[in-house]
């Protein structure tokens, strides 16, 4: 990449930043900073205090469906799903964070805050876990970050994983993709907390608290196309849904294609 696109880069203001990521997408600025938290009562599933080195980035300001109003998805996503997931992802120019990406974000960068909000944990977020009785993404307005990150500290969101993390953790068990983050469940074995860290094997079903926020490289988001997908994931209203959707109409779908919430598309139909 040229010096020039750097010195652009520099002088840029945080509002302009954004106009480097794709609507409902956040720029962060990376950074290095030793991120994590140890509680020994959760061993393994925390990401433990380790230095992590990230390039600017930008992440989605909601999870998926991605959009305030949209409804949390009604199934979380299963690890036999992932796969396909990084395919659907990738033909959008979006992609599963990092784990690195994903704390840092969640954590303010370097002020390593282990809830949303600060020290304690956000009662201003959605608190019931129940999918019935929860509310839209954004109906808690409060619920929000120092970076503009909202309904964190709800659900775990999955992250690509790397040898570097397993080592600081001391792992006995190790994945490609984890899922990080605490939710607003108390009973949870993993850490309640933004550094919370847990794994699923292969085939555990899907379970609702593993939710899933996006990041992406600097302008490489197809965003009419993204936009697209968006509204038919909240029409379909639930990860398996939208993947039968992606799998028959793809990247290059039209508008005709979003069906209405209450005509799922179902594989074979």
């Amino acid at each position: 990449m040229c010096w020039w696109w750097f010195l652009w880069l520099g002088i840029l203001h945080a509002a302009e930043k954004d106009l480097l990521c794709a609507g409902g997408m956040i720029y962060v600025d990376g950074g290095s900073a030793v991120l994590g938290q140890l509680r020994p009562a959760h061993g393994e599933d925390q990401v433990t205090p380790m230095r992590m080195r990230v390039e600017d980035y930008c992440i989605g300001t909601f999870p998926l469906p991605g959009r305030a109003g949209d409804h949390w998805p009604e199934d979380g996503l299963a690890t036999a799903q992932v796969g396909d997931w990084e395919q659907l992802l990738e033909s959008y120019g979006v992609r599963f964070c990092s784990v690195e990406e994903l704390v840092w974000a969640s954590a303010t960068g370097a002020r390593n805050l282990p809830y949303a909000s600060g020290m304690q944990p956000p009662e201003q977020c959605e608190t019931h876990f129940s999918w019935p009785d929860m509310k839209s993404l954004g109906h808690f307005e409060s619920c929000v970050s120092p970076w503009g990150l909202r309904d964190l500290n709800v659900a775990s969101s999955w992250a690509v994983s790397s040898a570097r993390v397993d080592e600081a953790r001391n792992a006995s068990r190790r994945a490609s993709h984890v899922v990080v983050g605490g939710t607003n469940r108390n009973d949870t074995y993993y850490a309640p907390t933004n550094f919370g860290h847990h794994i699923h094997a292969q085939e555990d079903a899907a379970f609702f608290d593993d939710q899933l926020r996006v990041c992406s490289d600097l302008l490489s988001v197809d965003s009419g196309a993204w936009s697209l997908f968006q509204e038919a994931m909240e029409s379909q209203g639930s990860f398996m849904g939208a993947l039968f959707w992606w799998e028959t109409f793809g990247p290059d779908s039209s508008t005709s294609t979003v069906l209405d919430r209450h005509q799922p598309y179902i594989r074979g139909e």
